[in-house]
């Protein structure tokens, strides 16, 4: 959950929370930032965190305030093109290693040379 966005002198500062930790991220422009998975899980508000949300604004940029031409971005100002986009085929086997500790050690030693 990103608490604080903001763009000065030049770069960017994300202050995030998860798990009852936050962390500080700082960085210069030009930057991309990603969401992983799992972010977009819809969860109930807390009581804490819909009063904390009456006090916090929604903060939009635009090319001119990040200090770029519409040339330098999206697909105009990408260095690189997308080809082809797929999902690669898995194998989703799966199978059970049953024995002592350094039984199953030396099991899975044996299916990870067989990988290769």
């Amino acid at each position: 959950n990103v608490l604080s966005f903001s763009v000065k002198d030049g770069g960017v500062d994300l202050i995030c929370a998860r798990d009852g930790f936050t962390a500080e991220y700082a960085g210069a422009l030009p930057a991309v930032l990603t969401v992983c998975n799992g972010t977009d899980m819809v969860r109930s508000p807390t009581i804490s965190g819909i009063r904390r949300s009456k006090n916090v604004g929604i903060s939009r940029f635009d090319l001119d305030a990040l200090g770029f031409a519409a040339e330098e971005a999206g697909l105009a100002g990408s260095p690189t093109q997308v080809v082809r986009s797929f999902v690669p085929n898995r194998d989703q086997t799966c199978e059970a290693v049953d024995g002592t500790a350094s039984e199953q050690a030396a099991k899975l030693a044996k299916i990870i040379e067989g990988m290769a």
